[in-house]
């Protein structure tokens, strides 16, 4: 998957929000993309409305509140926000984030690879980075 030009927002219900936010914060360590990854419902309520042409949204399906996160798949769409839904209702809930979450980490791993960044530097391989970032331990 292409990175956007902006803004990577991934959504998802129930236990997926979880799931969302892990590719979130997997593809900003990774391929140091602009991200967030909430539940469908928080994005609906305020971040949805700024989704456009330079924006993708990936929507994370575990069975619970496809209708809803099929509601904000549309609305981006109609937006002009390339979407990409990744469902795994099969499993039912409670299983489903375990292939959705290697869905986002391979999402994260194509991003870093397309954009070429390293995607075990963490940044620090830019310059002026490792030094700033030396005196915090993680």
């Amino acid at each position: 998957m292409k990175p956007p030009t902006r803004l990577l927002e991934f959504a998802g219900v129930g236990i997926n929000a979880w799931t969302a936010a892990e590719g979130a914060l997997k593809i900003r360590e990774t391929a140091l993309v602009a991200t967030e990854g909430l539940a469908c419902e928080s994005i609906l309520h305020g971040p949805a409305v700024a989704l456009g042409a330079d924006d993708s949204l990936v929507c994370l399906d575990g069975g619970t509140g496809s209708d809803r996160l099929k509601q904000l798949a549309d609305v981006a769409r109609a937006q002009g926000t390339v979407v990409h839904q990744f469902a795994r209702p099969e499993l039912g809930e409670a299983l489903s984030i375990f292939p959705l979450t290697v869905i986002v980490q391979k999402i994260a791993a194509e991003a870093a690879e397309t954009l070429g960044t390293n995607p075990d530097a963490y940044g620090r391989d830019l310059p002026g980075r490792d030094a700033a970032w030396s005196a915090i331990k993680l």
